[in-house]
């Protein structure tokens, strides 16, 4: 008598459009409707529901043996997600300890993430400094290499210099052409009346 008055008060007040979630922390929220069409209206009707019991204990060892013997598997093939595993584990067989776990790993894994970024802003700054490193012995060399130039052009501007300067003093210290050029192998008699003859000429 007292299910059947629920049910008439149910099919009663129940007759809006309503929308109910259902919370789960790994699959997240997840949303049905009821009364939005002639699907999901709220009715009552006849329904085959088949029941099974067992042990809670006896299901658990079996289905933690069932969960040691996946565990093997996958360790020789992925071993990176043992860790990923243990918690639904643990949840299937009933533990008391999921939620210490859980908060282990997780723990761990923030501690893991630390450690990464840590790392990774060694590594940018280990960078940054050998770049900065690199760049002051290249601005090094490209200084030498100016100086060297320049240097190289001084001393080309002195040798041209001096080349000139000897060039000049040569000039002025090489006696002008003999004008009795051609008259060496003559005697000095012959030599002294051709000159005689010369001034004469004059």
């Amino acid at each position: 008598m007292l299910y059947q008055k629920v049910i008439s008060f149910i099919q009663h007040y129940f007759t809006k459009a309503q929308v109910f979630a259902i919370t789960d922390k790994k699959r997240g929220d997840r949303y049905f409707e009821i009364n939005t069409n002639a699907e999901n209206a709220i009715k009552v009707g006849k329904f085959d529901l088949v029941y099974s019991t067992q042990l809670k204990t006896q299901g658990r060892e079996e289905r933690f043996a069932h969960w040691s013997e996946i565990l093997k598997t996958i360790a020789s093939i992925r071993p990176d997600i043992i860790s990923n595993l243990l918690p639904l584990m643990l949840k299937d067989t009933d533990s008391a300890v999921v939620e210490d776990i859980e908060e282990v790993l997780a723990q761990s894994d923030e501690s893991i993430a630390k450690n990464q970024e840590a790392q990774a802003q060694t590594q940018a700054q280990t960078q940054e400094l050998e770049m900065a490193k690199l760049k002051a012995q290249i601005d090094e060399i490209n200084a030498k290499v100016l100086k060297m130039q320049s240097q190289a052009k001084l001393l080309e501007s002195a040798q041209m210099q001096m080349q000139s300067q000897n060039e000049n003093t040569n000039q002025n210290t090489n006696p002008a052409p003999n004008a009795n050029k051609g008259f060496e192998n003559i005697p000095p008699q012959a030599r002294k009346y051709m000159q005689i003859s010369k001034d004469d000429m004059r």
